[in-house]
């Protein structure tokens, strides 16, 4: 055994376990975890704006001033409420871990996130407003770039997939079980999200049909 203490910032990589134990059993286990949910949610924003081609009907400023604003909303909401549902499901199967310990590992998992949203930097500085809309005619016109761009995904596609296996790592710790235990619990706050958003979708849904009935009547 030994007593030291690692770098949460770079240890997450290879040593989750380890690194959420120091976090938590430190003084300042709170700290960060909102800087951590901020950042993320922003780099998430980034990547709805690409996928929805945001670049076709608003400037690049704009989208990353709006991604900035409610990515960092978003990134503290979606924090709270993923750890909830997971700590919430945890108890299901015999999860030990308080909401505050869930929110450690879930907001920490997102280091790996957080590095692999640096590939923003040079992402932007290449591609420019491509990377936000449709139709990409300097792409199109230099193969080279197209070949960039699909490296520049495969290793985001990769690190990604690391993160989810740090964050069971790390939930697995917290929850003292397995990390098919900590996979499980997982996959039961997934099914407990879907049912919420497809039981808000039909009630939203039902209450529109009544409301245009009405008025159409």
């Amino acid at each position: 055994m030994t007593n030291e203490r690692l770098n949460p910032w770079l240890h997450i990589w290879t040593r989750p376990r380890q690194v959420i134990r120091d976090i938590l059993s430190g003084k300042d286990s709170r700290r960060n975890i909102l800087i951590l949910a901020g950042v993320s949610g922003i780099l998430r924003a980034l990547d709805q704006a690409t996928t929805r081609s945001l670049g076709d009907h608003m400037g690049t400023a704009t989208i990353i001033l709006m991604s900035l604003i409610f990515g960092f909303i978003g990134g503290l909401i979606s924090l709270y409420l993923i750890s909830w549902i997971m700590s919430f499901t945890g108890k299901w199967i015999g999860g030990q871990a308080s909401f505050h310990e869930v929110l450690t590992a879930t907001a920490w998992s997102n280091v790996i996130l957080i590095w692999v949203g640096v590939l923003w930097i040079p992402e932007l500085l290449i591609f420019g407003h491509e990377m936000f809309t449709t139709v990409t005619p300097m792409m199109d016109a230099n193969p080279n770039l197209k070949l960039l761009l699909i490296v520049f995904t495969s290793i985001e596609i990769i690190l990604s997939f690391w993160a989810v296996v740090v964050y069971i790592l790390t939930l697995s710790e917290v929850q003292k079980f397995s990390g098919w235990m900590a996979f499980l619990n997982v996959i039961l706050a997934l099914v407990i999200a879907f049912v919420v958003i497809l039981v808000l979708t039909l009630v939203i849904g039902l209450m529109l049909s009544v409301f245009s009935f009405g008025f159409g009547g």
